[in-house]
């Protein structure tokens, strides 16, 4: 079956959608949802977020060169899907609005989200251009996982029930489709 420009990215979906955190020139930290990301390399650690250039994150990765990712269960999908759906131009506020918890990072100056059960805190290594979005390198500098789901050197995704987005309102999470209801 042959598809359309705009479904063939929908072929591919491996990687937890998360929440990252930014700060503005101001201090002010910006969340938004991210389903486009990747790991690109072990030695160092790198990570991949495919960003709008349009969106408010971008402005922010730009001027502070920081990023924290945040990776959250299925519990947190509303407020996955508020961050994602709500513009900080339009909304400043609107992580007041949500049950995350901000708390400082170790080597950041973006915050992590205490609810997160993997934070990834980042340094922009590189950008580059890839037709309608950007893709920004960062490299890991500092990493924790909930040990709660960290046995034998793996990550225990299907115990954590972390969100995979596939499009739309719908994510996988075990296994098993998980439709928003909001």
């Amino acid at each position: 079956m042959e598809l359309d420009s705009k479904d063939v990215i929908r072929l591919i979906q491996a990687h937890p959608t998360s929440v990252v955190t930014t700060v503005n020139e101001e201090g002010v930290c910006n969340a938004a949802s991210f389903s486009w990301l990747s790991p690109v390399s072990f030695d160092p650690p790198m990570v991949a977020l495919m960003v709008s250039p349009e969106r408010y994150t971008y402005s922010n990765l730009v001027s502070s060169q920081e990023f924290t990712l945040n990776v959250l269960t299925k519990h947190f999908l509303d407020d996955v899907m508020y961050v994602g759906k709500e513009s900080f131009k339009n909304n400043p506020n609107k992580l007041e609005e949500t049950d995350l918890t901000l708390e400082k990072s170790s080597e950041v100056d973006p915050p992590r989200i205490q609810e997160a059960v993997v934070w990834l805190e980042c340094v922009v290594d590189a950008v580059h251009e890839a037709g309608d979005h950007l893709i920004v390198v960062g490299e890991v500098v500092a990493a924790e996982v909930d040990g709660e789901f960290w046995k034998d050197g793996r990550f225990l995704a299907e115990e954590a029930e972390i969100l995979h987005h596939i499009g739309g309102r719908k994510f996988l999470v075990g296994g098993n489709l998980v439709e928003w209801e909001g």
